[in-house]
């Protein structure tokens, strides 16, 4: 399913339909853009309203994805730990600080 922004004469939002192609949808996308000089005031704070949306979600993903990245680390520095390794291996394998490993 694609999420394509489109305007109309009543309301400017966003239109889900799984018969969109990529094409369709990156030619829709540029159409759209392209004519944003004749839109009204609504219209544009509408769709930029849309883009810091998108890009809010697109930044909660990262960060999630960073959080449980070093989560992970963290895990494995610690299991490690137990088992005596020596702490410069720990340093190499899991890209941690020596100050970050010490208060794991």
């Amino acid at each position: 399913m694609f999420k394509v922004f489109v305007k109309s004469k009543s309301a400017v939002g966003t239109k889900h339909s799984p018969n969109f192609a990529p094409k369709q949808v990156q030619a829709n996308c540029r159409h759209k853009k392209a004519n944003k000089h004749s839109w009204k005031k609504e219209e544009l704070e509408a769709y930029d309203y849309s883009a810091m949306r998108e890009q809010d979600k697109r930044g909660k993903l990262v960060q999630a994805e960073k959080k449980g990245e070093k989560k992970r680390e963290n895990e494995i520095a610690r299991d490690m730990k137990k088992e005596g390794e020596p702490i410069e291996k720990i340093v190499k394998y899991t890209g941690l600080t020596l100050k970050e490993i010490d208060e794991i």
